[in-house]
């Protein structure tokens, strides 16, 4: 079985790998746990200066994986209720974290991937990346904190 999120190290930099890429990177209930249990432990890691985030495939990030959520035991509802928990956790760990953590957008960042994106400290996208907030587009509100990290100028640098 594949590793849905990977860890690489090289000269103090973290770099975490969202790896699902046949599903956009989008998050499971597992994907997630195991993304929230290596974001919190960089966040005290002294031997850790900064942080990566990135995807592989077209995506950086879809957001929830809507499959999963489908055909969760015990509906949508629930599978969503127990994704979004772990996900605004390890987004607030991001948020907190001492240490920079950066962005690294290779292609789509939906949804929760989009706040992903928004709750590191900066942003540097492929110039074939592309942010959509699903949400406001059925006129909800964004999740994981994204109205209150959306910053007021345009943080990003083209790659």
């Amino acid at each position: 079985m594949e590793e849905t999120i990977k860890l690489e190290m090289a000269n103090q930099i973290a770099k975490v790998i969202l790896n699902k890429p046949k599903n956009y990177n989008a998050f499971d209930l597992e994907m997630i746990t195991n993304f929230a249990n290596i974001i919190i432990p960089l966040a005290t890691n002294k031997l850790v200066c900064g942080v990566i985030i990135t995807g592989t495939g077209k995506a950086f990030c879809a957001g929830g994986d809507l499959n999963w959520a489908l055909n969760f035991k015990e509906g949508p509802s629930a599978a969503f209720h127990e994704l979004s928990s772990r996900f605004h956790q390890s987004i607030l760990e991001i948020r907190r974290m001492n240490k920079p953590v950066i962005a690294a957008i290779n292609g789509i960042a939906a949804g929760g991937g989009f706040s992903l994106a928004l709750a590191c400290d900066f942003r540097v996208m492929s110039r074939s990346a592309t942010l959509r907030q699903g949400f406001t587009s059925n006129g909800l509100s964004i999740d994981g904190g994204g109205t209150f990290r959306k910053p007021p100028l345009p943080q990003a640098i083209l790659a």
